[in-house]
């Protein structure tokens, strides 16, 4: 038993060191003074992250393992586990989804994006679809079960938009060939470059300079105006939008535009509740609209109230 927790907790350690690693190929590229400022506030704010994944880890473990042990009578009784807090959902939604997509204009990503920004699916989800799950009599997208994350099913029914993208996606492949595929007919497997290129060109993401503090924007060259560094692109940091939230925009539009809460679940692979409403958050400009409706009934009330006339107290003098 003790084996079992104590490994997830080693690997998260891995994962730890794995992020240090990507660093170090670059690193050395720094000015010799920022070295140790670097190798500090990376070590500080990656390690706050990974401790408390990992004391969440171990803690459900034990308390798992504590379970099938009650299971099995071999422990009487449970001791009281205290849950972390949960870190806060990331905010953010994407909305201007053509300045996206008309910064880089090929097929294969206008379709994953609006695939992405219509159902919420994972980046997974959409990277491992084929041409045979796509029903273009039926309009239908099917996910099968055991190719998600939550290992059940789902099906979609195609808009417009998606169903003209994929109609020209699965032209002329077989079914067991994959839906997105670039200009050499090579799977679309890892796009985070092209999408962070593309989110920088529609303003939605930015490239930071790790060699400063505060960390400051680099230009399109990759010069630093803060350190007079010029970094390669394999150096630069991304900061800004990532394809993981039109999840959440999608959530968040199909519950604005009408869609029943149980059916969007269905929709975007939400098991719980809970997740759900972690993803359905609410926004800046749904808290205006809620004010202006709220505003347009305070004006009609105040359009059609009539007063009543006030008595008028008599005032006639006794003789």
């Amino acid at each position: 038993m003790t084996q079992t927790i104590v490994r997830p907790c080693a690997s998260n350690e891995d994962e730890s060191n794995t992020h240090r690693c990507q660093h170090q190929t670059w690193k050395h590229s720094l000015p010799k003074e920022t070295h140790n400022e670097y190798e500090q506030r990376n070590t500080i704010r990656y390690g706050q992250s990974v401790l408390h994944e990992a004391q969440g880890n171990c803690c459900g473990l034990l308390r798992r393992a504590l379970n099938l042990g009650r299971e099995s009578r071999k422990v009487r009784e449970l001791p009281v586990f205290p849950r972390l807090k949960e870190a806060p959902p990331r905010k953010g939604f994407l909305e201007n989804h053509r300045a996206i997509v008309n910064a880089l204009p090929e097929l294969w990503f206008r379709a994953i994006v609006e695939c992405g920004r219509t159902y919420g699916w994972r980046v997974a989800e959409l990277q491992n679809l084929r041409v045979r799950q796509v029903d273009l009599f039926a309009r239908t997208i099917r996910l099968d079960a055991g190719e998600t994350k939550n290992d059940e099913g789902r099906l979609a029914v195609m808009t417009d938009a998606v169903y003209t993208l994929l109609l020209e996606c699965v032209r002329g492949k077989k079914p067991d060939d994959y839906v997105f595929t670039r200009t050499n007919g090579k799977r679309v497997a890892d796009f985070r470059v092209t999408w962070r290129k593309a989110c920088v060109a529609a303003g939605v993401g930015k490239w930071l300079c790790l060699g400063c503090e505060p960390e400051q924007v680099l230009d399109a060259k990759g010069h630093c105006a803060g350190c007079g560094q010029a970094w390669k692109p394999r150096e630069w940091k991304y900061c800004g939008a990532i394809f993981h939230d039109w999840r959440r925009t999608a959530v968040r539009d199909m519950v604005r535009h009408g869609v029943p809460e149980r059916v969007a679940m269905a929709i975007s692979g939400h098991k719980t509740r809970s997740v759900f409403d972690r993803y359905n958050i609410v926004s800046e400009s749904d808290l205006r609209e809620a004010a202006r409706r709220m505003e347009a009934v305070n004006r009609y009330e105040l359009a059609t109230f009539e007063p009543k006339p006030t008595p008028v107290a008599n005032t006639r003098t006794l003789n």
